[in-house]
């Protein structure tokens, strides 16, 4: 599950001005080109549901891989034309004067760098720098990872399990996982404890180190002393997001061109949109109209044989998506997220009269994502499944409403090309 929070501006600096001055044929090559990757897309998903056929998925994963290097040396001509979307998508290197005087007095920004063997932390404020060696890089791997899996237990099924058996293997993972978080926290965290005094953590991961959520990590040590707050039944130090806002940023430099772009803006009429509890399955309760008291009440339903039914290139496109992901032909599906709609309520619930919008159900839908409307809010909250694709970065993005109410497949995936 991905939780995004994107800043946007209105809709006419969403869809033109970033592309100000670019020559109108190189953007319709670039539609082209877009329509090309998901005709490929569909056709390598269709493959993939065969048993065989290994030379033919070979090709055509070598055209994919072809048209993904067009697509991005067209990209490259768009940039040298647009100085304006070259700034937002590949920024430069910021200098440390330049990031220092994005931070305000009130913010401290983490920036990791995991090498071959040896990983380095730097601890940065608006006027002071401290860098630290971190131990070893197999070691920061090793309790990341076995973090990574104790957090994660609760979504992987285990072919075979018993119900019980499942029970004894997450209550293990869920006893485990205060005492890695704290070894993580003694690890990364530590070191810079004396700078943490700031309420805004701002954390720029390297590595592995990026799927791990810094907001649940303890509070470390400060001078040789344990935080003496306490939260839960295992006596663990509280964790980071109690007493700290936490940001994750990919670059120390993307914190320079996001205030830059920032700077002079036109506040946005509204505050807030969210969108959550999107409706993945035919199988799901809230299909045909059923009465709302079932859609909490009802298990999870899976994606599976909706997906598999839908002969859409949208569809082939998913597929393919959570297929190259998880490597197995047969093992894509996605479960309803029952929390996100509590995520969308308690934001919801803390926003003006007027000032936001809750875009649950069959609203949490790729329409309302792309719909200029969405230009009033100053914040847009997604609460749904992320996809994220290292092999094929082109395939990643978000999942919404996948049916409509009356149960017809429709496109909800909101591609990463689509969110630029």
């Amino acid at each position: 599950a991905l939780s995004v929070v994107l800043g946007i501006a209105s809709a006419k600096a969403g869809r033109s001005d970033i592309r100000q001055g670019v020559d109108p044929k190189l953007l319709t090559q670039e539609r082209a080109l877009i329509w090309r990757l998901r005709d490929r897309a569909a056709q390598i998903s269709q493959l993939f549901s065969q048993p065989s056929q290994p030379e033919q998925k070979e090709k055509l994963t070598k055209e994919f891989a072809a048209l993904e290097d067009e697509y991005q040396q067209l990209l490259a001509t768009i940039r040298q034309t647009s100085p304006h979307y070259t700034a937002l998508t590949q920024p430069q290197p910021a200098s440390l004067k330049e990031i220092q005087q994005q931070l305000d007095a009130d913010s401290v920004l983490l920036e990791y760098a995991l090498g071959e063997k040896h990983a380095f932390l730097w601890a940065i404020t608006r006027d002071s720098v401290a860098s630290y060696e971190l131990p070893r890089v197999e070691e920061i791997n090793r309790a990341a990872k076995t973090f990574y899996e104790l957090l994660t237990a609760p979504g992987h099924d285990v072919k075979g399990e018993t119900p019980g058996q499942r029970q004894n293997r997450l209550a293990q993972a869920e006893a485990k996982l205060p005492e890695t978080a704290q070894l993580l926290s003694q690890m990364l965290i530590s070191p810079a404890a004396a700078q943490l005094n700031s309420q805004r953590l701002i954390i720029v991961a390297d590595g592995v180190l990026q799927y791990l959520p810094f907001a649940m990590l303890p509070e470390p040590a400060t001078g040789g002393k344990a935080n003496k707050k306490k939260t839960g039944r295992t006596g663990q130090s509280q964790p980071l997001l109690v007493r700290h806002e936490v940001i994750s940023l990919p670059s120390a430099s993307t914190l320079a061109v996001q205030r830059r772009e920032l700077a002079g803006r036109q506040a946005s009429p509204k505050l807030v949109a969210v969108l959550a509890d999107p409706v993945f399955s035919t199988d799901d309760p809230r299909v045909g109209k059923r009465p709302a008291k079932e859609v909490i009440a009802h298990d999870n339903p899976k994606i599976n044989s909706q997906v598999e039914s839908v002969r859409t290139g949208a569809a082939d496109e998913l597929t393919l998506a959570l297929r190259t992901r998880t490597g197995e032909p047969d093992s894509a599906g996605l479960t309803r997220l029952l929390f996100s709609r509590d995520e969308a309520e308690a934001i919801y619930a803390t926003v003006p009269a007027g000032e936001g919008l809750k875009a649950l159900d069959f609203q949490a839908s790729r329409r309302t994502a792309i719909s200029p409307d969405l230009s009033q809010y100053g914040i847009v909250h997604f609460a749904t499944h992320g996809l994220l694709n290292n092999t094929h970065p082109g395939l990643s993005g978000l999942v919404l409403s996948l049916v409509d109410e009356k149960g017809q497949p429709q496109d909800g995936f909101l591609r990463l090309h689509e969110i630029y």
